[in-house]
């Protein structure tokens, strides 16, 4: 007969798994970081869809870069890079 920690035998498997989940959540919130940015990053190809103002489109290009120099630094590069077409 196996003997299971204190903690399984007082609270039971499912309160620890729960507390393991929202420890994790805090332990590491980069989950909701890179939702939020995703976010931010469709908002800002959406405004790039409707500008024609070349000035306008490189800074919008800018913008997106600078959102994913976090997540996908080679991204970030590509997008430098295709604003510098527009100068």
């Amino acid at each position: 007969m196996q003997h299971s920690p204190k903690i399984f035998r007082r609270y039971g498997t499912p309160f620890f798994l729960s507390l393991m989940v929202v420890v994790w959540m805090f332990l590491f919130p980069g989950n909701r970081l890179l939702l939020a940015q995703n976010n931010q990053i469709d908002s800002l190809h959406q405004v790039l869809e409707h500008t024609e103002d070349d000035s306008s489109r490189a800074e919008m290009l800018l913008e997106i870069g600078s959102a994913y120099d976090q997540i996908d630094p080679h991204k970030f590069i590509e997008y430098a890079e295709e604003a510098m077409d527009y100068f």
